[in-house]
């Protein structure tokens, strides 16, 4: 992926090391295909909605990959009769390892100091960065590529680019072997080893298929046998080229390549379609078709030979490197929005990348350092930097489907609430003033934001006749500012923390590190866990509209059939959270077709679903269970989502939360963010929400600080 162009091959020393080997010419076109591929990689990632198969542009990068290195390898075995393996293995340290160990390391530091706050799995994605398993991690986790970047840099690991960088390592260690190998065996037999090698890449490209058809969608995106057509269509193009017979294509062949490799990007789909049942050879093919066409001067390869993405392929890797943890810092502690944030990601990402480029990656490649030395010292402080913050109380490593906190679920006492007394007790931690730290909310301060009388009346319906602390607590969230301060960690209200469990979807799954460190920062108020899943509501044994190859149903059978019946036997929450923003009134498949939440079958369905989960909470577990009811779809940065669509469906929803709250009016509750979000000025705040729907970590911690995570403890201490 990141080396440079081919045209012949002769001889030079390997970089500080003084032994000859073979090298090739630089052929500036495939820096300027090589900069237009990561171009497209970069206008994927934020979320262009021109260019949803952006993707794509990593297929290229393999095929290139594939291209470049055979070359090279052969080039190196037809002058000197062998391929030095340390010396290989050496220029890929060289290139690759330290500008890569430089990001892992960055990444590790960022998240020590609250930069990644709540982000899952972030410890298991440093170290499969580190060991170039990336795929493989995400793979085994579950969820497509569409799925993991849903919410741009909401919920999404600043590591997640790593799996296209482990599958071009994993490639590099094996493939001089293989070389080696076909070229015994061409030689033996007296085949031609392009011969070969287009047997290989047609071989590949059926287990492409294979393995979308027999092990999923998910498996044909991340797996590397399911990559390999692609990297071995250039290592094709190599040998076809080596053993002159490459054909001389006429002008318009690598220009329709070209415009096919464009339509690709415009209209396949980032989280379904061709890419995840094995199409994606055929773009490898294309690419190849396009290396073989700018072999020969024409206006085309002119075209790909400009100076500007010549310059954009040289410092490629860099961009590539630093671009998605740029995005997820900006998604989340930066309040510019639309096309300005854009462009200062990439003006920020593009300056890194001159200087990383000229200031780091060319020396070490020209210097003299031993590489076994290089590599072992990258590797062993990546590894004591992971090791050694990770441990310490201010990283948040912790993936949120694990228990924050297994031993207060032992704790088996029941919930109970302050007295009167201990309330105004001067001497008792449970003394609180609206602003004051010691209350229950972290410490609020400037001008207070009103809330509408919807707000404040369903705040006072759900708090009356209960505890007096009840309504201080209300007091203090009808009043809170848009600041979110410091929290107090010794702030404490009943008898041990309330212990509240989040189930839902995607929103709840972006919801989820929000809540867990607030309740990491308040371990005297509550504790959480989490059963989520991306596309997971309680309405089940139907198909979405869209999505007609079931990706969904493993992810919601795993978290509802199996881990929140686990949680709510082990657990033992005092609250269950339900929060599902569209899973369960998009249109759906019951058998006989597509229907909306607006058909009187469809709420049938949802009844049940709803009611069948009400009688399982309830036959675990005295928890109460909560609705909660969040914001209006944005459709203006939700691109993919029809205008106006989500609200009548949404509204049937809600009607069937509200009812089953009318039947137990002490035991189920609603609460309604959308109206609290507007009456606060925060539904319009797409640094909150990038996507429309799914809050940035930092957004959600600001809304459960604020309002969601003290209104469900009061609500669980109610009654209590």
């Amino acid at each position: 992926m990141w080396n440079t162009g081919v045209v012949g091959a002769g001889t030079s020393s390997v970089e500080g090391r003084g032994e000859s080997v073979a090298r090739i010419a630089y052929q500036p076109q495939l820096d300027g295909l090589r900069g237009l591929a990561v171009a497209a990689v970069v206008i994927f990632h934020s979320k262009a909605a021109w260019l949803p198969g952006g993707y794509v542009g990593v297929s290229v990068f393999f095929t290139l990959s594939g291209y470049l290195i055979t070359a090279l390898l052969v080039a190196e075995h037809h002058s000197s009769g062998q391929i030095r393996f340390r010396a290989f293995y050496a220029r890929r340290a060289r290139r690759l390892l330290p500008a890569s160990f430089v990001t892992i390391a960055a990444v590790a530091v960022a998240s020590h100091n609250g930069w990644f706050v709540g982000e899952t799995h972030l410890r298991a994605d440093l170290y499969a960065a580190l060991l170039q398993v990336s795929n493989w991690t995400q793979l085994f986790r579950g969820g497509s590529y569409g799925d993991q970047l849903a919410a741009r840099a909401g919920v999404s690991s600043p590591l997640l680019h790593f799996w296209s960088l482990s599958v071009e390592e994993q490639y590099y260690w094996i493939w001089p072997v293989a070389v080696v190998g076909c070229l015994a065996v061409t030689t033996r037999r007296r085949w031609k080893m392009s011969s070969l090698f287009v047997a290989l890449t047609m071989v590949f490209a059926c287990v492409s298929v294979g393995i979308a058809l027999e092990w999923g969608p998910n498996a044909a995106y991340w797996a590397t046998p399911a990559r390999a057509a692609e990297i071995l269509a250039g290592a094709t193009v190599a040998a076809l080229q080596a053993d002159g017979r490459l054909p001389t294509l006429r002008s318009i062949v690598p220009a329709l390549a070209g415009i096919a490799l464009v339509t690709f990007c415009v209209t396949f789909p980032s989280d379904h379609g061709p890419a995840y049942y094995g199409a994606l050879p055929v773009v490898g093919f294309t690419t190849a078709v396009l290396i073989t066409g700018i072999q020969s001067p024409r206006r085309f390869s002119a075209l790909l030979g400009l100076s500007p993405l010549r310059f954009l392929g040289r410092i490629s890797y860099g961009v590539y490197l630093f671009h998605w943890p740029i995005f997820v810092v900006f998604a989340e502690r930066s309040r510019l929005r639309g096309p300005i944030l854009i462009a200062t990601e990439m003006l920020a990402t593009l300056m890194l990348a001159v200087v990383s480029y000229y200031g780091f990656e060319n020396p070490i490649r020209h210097a003299k350092t031993h590489v076994l030395a290089l590599v072992a010292t990258g590797m062993c402080t990546n590894i004591v930097l992971i090791t050694a913050l990770s441990t310490t109380p201010t990283a948040y490593w912790a993936s949120h489907q694990i228990d924050l906190d297994p031993a207060a679920a032992q704790d088996d006492r029941p919930l109970t609430a302050p007295s009167p007394a201990t309330s105004d007790s001067p001497s008792s931690p449970l003394t609180m003033v609206p602003t004051s730290p010691e209350g229950m909310l972290p410490a609020v301060t400037n001008a207070p934001a009103q809330t509408t009388p919807s707000v404040a009346s369903s705040i006072e319906t759900a708090t009356s006749q209960r505890a007096p602390i009840a309504s201080t607590i209300a007091s203090t969230i009808a009043n809170a500012s848009t600041t979110v301060p410091e929290p107090d960690a010794t702030a404490q209200v009943g008898n041990r923390p309330v212990r509240i469990l989040l189930v839902g979807d995607s929103t709840a799954e972006a919801t989820a590190p929000g809540l867990q460190a607030w309740t990491k920062t308040h371990p005297g108020l509550a504790n959480s866990a989490s059963a989520v899943s991306p596309g997971c509501g309680l309405l089940r044994g139907a198909i979405p509209a869209n999505d007609i190859d079931k990706r969904l149903d493993v992810g919601c059978a795993a978290t509802l059939d199996r881990r929140l019946p686990a949680l709510l036997k082990s657990f033992h929450p005092d609250v269950v959270v339900v929060l599902v923003t569209l899973a369960d009134h998009e249109p759906k498949n019951f058998g006989s077709g597509p229907i909306t939440a607006l058909d009187p079958t469809y709420q049938q369905h949802l009844d049940r679903a709803y009611r069948a989960f009400v009688q399982q909470v309830e036959s675990s577990t005295d928890a109460k269970i909560v609705f909660a009811q969040m914001p209006d779809v944005n459709p203006y940065w939700l691109s993919n989502f029809p205008q106006g669509t989500d609200y009548p469906a949404r509204a049937v929803l809600e009607a069937e939360q509200s009812g089953l709250e009318a039947e137990q009016p002490t035991r189920i509750f609603t609460l309604n963010l959308r109206d609290w979000m507007s009456s606060n000025q925060l539904d319009t705040r797409q640094d909150l929400r990038p996507d429309g729907i799914h809050w940035t970590s930092g957004g959600a911690l600001e809304v459960v600080s604020r309002w969601l995570g003290p209104s469900i403890v009061n609500l669980a201490l109610s009654n209590s």
